[in-house]
Parts: C-alpha cells; structure tokens; sequence
C-alpha cells in the first residue's frame, strides 16, 4: 500500500494513521477484556468468602463439638 504513494510526507502520513488505528484497536480489545477480568475476578470474590464462610461455619461446629464432649466428659 504505502509503495504506490509517491511523496514521502504522504507515507509518513498514511504509516503514522496506520499506527494510531492499530493503536486505537489494541486499546479496545485491552478495554474490553480488562472488563471481563474484573467480572471474573468479582465472581471469585463472592466464591472466596462463601468459602471462608463455610469453613468459619465448619471451625465453630468442631468446636461446639469438642466443648460438649468435654462437658459430658468432665462436667465442667
């Protein structure tokens, strides 16, 4: 493309209007899957701390355990 122009301002032109489009198009792709990391990673968010949830839940439920059967056990 930039061998049929004839002038060389014009090919400084038509190679510094080619960079910017390509730069424009990798902006956007960059955009777009920057979006789609912080979804994903809001989704992991919620996955985390239902997680750290249940396992709270889990630690309690052993402890209430190991208290009664220290209390039938003892009586204290």
């Amino acid at each position: 493309m930039l061998k049929k122009i004839k002038c060389l301002s014009a090919k400084i032109t038509a190679g510094f209007g080619l960079l910017i489009i390509s730069l424009i198009v990798v902006s956007i792709v960059a955009w777009n899957g920057f979006n789609r990391l912080g979804a994903g990673l809001s989704g992991y968010q919620n996955l985390v701390r239902d997680t750290d949830i249940s396992g709270q839940l889990q630690i309690n439920y052993l402890t209430l355990r190991s208290n009664l059967r220290n209390f039938l056990i003892r009586g204290d």
